[in-house]
């Protein structure tokens, strides 16, 4: 194995990497909303529900009261939730980054083909380097 195969498999295993840990992130912060949102869409009409006198049975309404408290402390149905924002979040970072990770996954695999991956993984971080983080040749936000 030459030494521009195993720089592009370092290159392609970084990639992937960072592509991974960003799925990660974007996972755990998709995660975090879904579960809010959950709570959110769910509380109200149980809060309405539990203030609302149909009859004027005491125990009725001690009832819809207790009903409420135990769902607001009920966290399975979040936990459920956020499960489902994580791999959403997840894979909607990775297919976003497909073309990335299709470079990576080429720089990690094969021999000749894995160094013009690297080489397009290369072209690919000095594109996000120069465009998004440094802002050159990005048209202005504000005039």
């Amino acid at each position: 194995m030459g030494k521009y195969s195993i720089i592009s498999k370092g290159i392609g295993a970084a990639a992937a990497g960072m592509m991974l840990y960003d799925a990660g992130r974007a996972g755990v912060v998709n995660s975090a909303k879904t579960q809010k949102c959950y709570t959110a869409d769910r509380l109200p009409d149980q809060y309405i529900n539990s203030m609302r006198m149909n009859d004027n049975s005491a125990i009725g309404n001690k009832l819809k009261k207790g009903l409420f408290k135990w769902q607001m402390d009920d966290n399975i149905g979040e936990f459920f939730s956020s499960i489902g924002g994580f791999f959403s979040g997840a894979g909607t970072s990775l297919v976003s980054n497909v073309i990335p990770a299709a470079l990576a996954t080429g720089a990690i695999m094969f021999k000749k083909a894995g160094k013009f991956c690297g080489l397009g993984l290369l072209a690919c971080g000095a594109k996000y380097l120069l465009y998004d983080v440094l802002n050159v040749g990005k048209p202005k936000q504000i005039t």
